[in-house]
């Protein structure tokens, strides 16, 4: 790691990227059971679903790069401790609407502002933190930890609301509410520990945000161990600029690249297989078109569903997470390049598989989601070491991750709204072929 970040920093920045993809990820995959359970939305959720992720990486577009390029001038913690307060106080509120329009969507646009604090400050605190060496093995062990956090809302949260519910699922709005408060705790709580484990750069905090030189004359300790970095602060559209103009250089293009197709990937994942096996079993009357705690087989039936969906989206994790060592070895050792191409390829293959198949339920499905665990780690992982090599200036990092998220939330738009159509104008799977 770089000089003067010790090993509390380094663990703080890895829970905070566990737990930032891990409501980032919940968020999306339990958002079925606010619209049926809570709202009481019967058809539709797949456009409903993929309008309000449109939406938030609308939002999350511009928060990202603003996000990014105001951590260049008050730091890093500052901004984390932001995201999880929001975070935590957007998941409270999540289930308090009882409409989509405007109700949910504002919440849900407010919760955007966290997760994109979040993002963009995991990619520029692992630039500050990595040093000059072996960046792939740091943006691999930031993989493992998103990974974990991807399988904890897969595994864990998502399967809360039915657990909560009571005996036969008699209560399944409490279940989902109790769920959405916990998890709101949670984020609160990693505000504390992203305030006291994160390194603190005495060069940079909120009072310095108007100033246009250092009154401290310091050097920044993120500067991933290079030469110390004279503190003239540039005016904040200055320094978003250039973060668009550090594109010009190859590596940060195909970073720039990498993200969008990450970012796309990691939608579709979270949240198309869990709209897609719910449908499976409402058109085979397997499971109610609408909200019913009254017949018992019909509840049971619900319940697997989500269990099923769970399962794929967590199967493709756990491959994530196996595969985040093996790319960040390969980041280190082989050209970036090569990663980037070996990764595409497996995603392509998974997505193909998957979304041209006939049923969500085959077992065979099993095997595209590690095809498509590996390619979505792949291109991560990948596209974090481009991001914060050292190529990158050491005080543009917050912009040009903020460009870096800026352009993922485009993927993600891109996924989520087409994804969304495609979902119930076409074929199902079509998100996947995307």
């Amino acid at each position: 790691v770089s000089p003067g970040i010790t090993r509390i920093n380094l663990a703080a920045l890895l829970v905070g990227a566990l737990f930032t993809i891990c409501f980032s990820v919940f968020l999306n995959a339990a958002q079925t059971f606010v619209l049926s359970d809570i709202i009481g939305i019967v058809e539709g959720k797949g456009s409903i679903s993929g309008s309000l992720t449109f939406y938030d990486e609308l939002v999350s577009l511009f928060a990202a790069a603003l996000w990014g390029t105001l951590s260049d001038r008050v730091g890093r913690r500052p901004v984390w401790v932001a995201s999880y307060l929001i975070m935590g106080a957007g998941l409270f509120l999540y289930t308090v609407p009882r409409d989509v329009y405007p109700g949910l969507l504002l919440v849900r646009l407010f919760f955007a502002l966290g997760v994109a604090a979040g993002t963009s400050m995991l990619t520029a605190t692992l630039a500050d933190y990595s040093g000059g060496l072996h960046r792939g093995k740091i943006s691999a062990l930031a993989g493992v930890a998103s990974g974990v956090g991807a399988l904890l809302a897969v595994f864990v949260l998502v399967r809360l609301p039915p657990s909560l519910a009571g005996r036969d699922n008699a209560n399944i709005p409490y279940g989902v509410r109790v769920t959405y408060y916990l998890c709101g705790g949670i984020a609160l709580a990693m505000a504390v520990v992203m305030f006291f484990g994160l390194h603190r750069d005495p060069t940079r905090g909120i009072c310095t945000l108007f100033r246009t030189s250092s009154s401290t004359g310091g050097a920044s300790l993120e500067a991933g161990g290079a030469r110390p970095v004279a503190r003239t602060r540039a005016p904040l559209h200055t320094l978003f600029w250039r973060g668009v103009r550090a594109a010009k250089d190859p590596r940060v293009a195909l970073a720039y690249t990498t993200g969008f197709v990450a970012r796309a990937d990691s939608i579709v994942v979270s949240l198309f297989i869990t709209l897609w096996v719910n449908q499976y079993y409402i058109d085979h009357e397997l499971c109610p078109r609408a909200p019913s705690h009254e017949n018992e087989d019909i509840k049971v039936s619900c319940r697997e569903a989500f269990r099923i969906a769970s399962t794929l989206s967590g199967v493709a994790q756990v491959f994530a997470l196996l595969g985040a060592p093996l790319f960040g070895f390969l980041s280190d050792r082989l050209s970036r390049g090569v990663s980037v191409m070996v990764a595409g390829l497996l995603g392509f293959i998974g997505c193909f598989g998957f979304g041209l198949g006939r049923t969500p339920t085959a077992g065979i499905n099993y095997l595209w989601m590690g095809f498509i665990g590996l390619g979505e780690i792949g291109t991560i992982v990948t596209s974090l070491a481009l991001a914060g090599g050292h190529y990158v200036p050491a005080d543009i990092r917050g912009s040009v991750a903020g460009i870096y998220s800026l352009v993922g939330g485009a993927g993600i738009m891109l996924a989520s709204k087409l994804g969304g159509v495609l979902f119930d104008e076409w074929w199902q799977g079509g998100p996947f072929v995307v």
